[in-house]
């Protein structure tokens, strides 16, 4: 594609399609990455939260959250973030252009000014948007990620 930076492809096909990639590093000892599922598109808008768990900043490692717009309408996305005991830590919009992939480095430390172990619960301000979630936590000792994919919290 010749650019630099980071981004998202939207793949359609005609018939079932299954795709799925690896993010990696190149090291002097092989290399190391996170696998990375295909998503399905959101075809409406929701009327729910979306909910990352599993986050981490202690121990060496650190949080990387990414959000995903899948529409043309530019919103502000709402990131609360909770300790692993229900604590609110913290409220952090994030401005989300129509189209537009943002990343969040080490969320946790940077914008919550916390260590430990945390969920996040991520809601659109413009309900018209529609848009995807995801962190990746990654052991500051070896690099190594994980991919963690946001789910929908159904609210009645």
């Amino acid at each position: 594609f010749a650019t630099e930076g980071a981004g998202w492809l939207e793949i359609q096909a005609s018939q079932g399609l299954v795709a799925a990639c690896r993010i990696f590093n190149n090291a002097a000892g092989g290399t190391f990455g996170q696998f990375v599922p295909s998503l399905v598109m959101p075809t409406e808008t929701r009327e729910s939260a979306l909910i990352i768990p599993g986050l981490l900043s202690e121990r060496g490692f650190r949080t990387n959250l990414g959000l995903t717009s899948l529409s043309d309408i530019d919103t502000t996305v709402e990131v609360t973030m909770y300790s692993s005991d229900g604590v609110v830590l913290g409220n952090e919009s994030v401005p989300l252009a129509g189209g537009a992939f943002v990343q969040l480095v080490k969320i946790l430390d940077q914008t919550f000014d916390f260590e430990g172990s945390a969920w996040a619960e991520i809601e659109a301000q413009d309900t018209d948007a529609i848009f995807i979630a995801h962190a990746s936590v990654i052991d500051g000792s070896t690099g190594d990620p994980s991919f963690i994919s946001a789910s929908e919290q159904h609210i009645d």
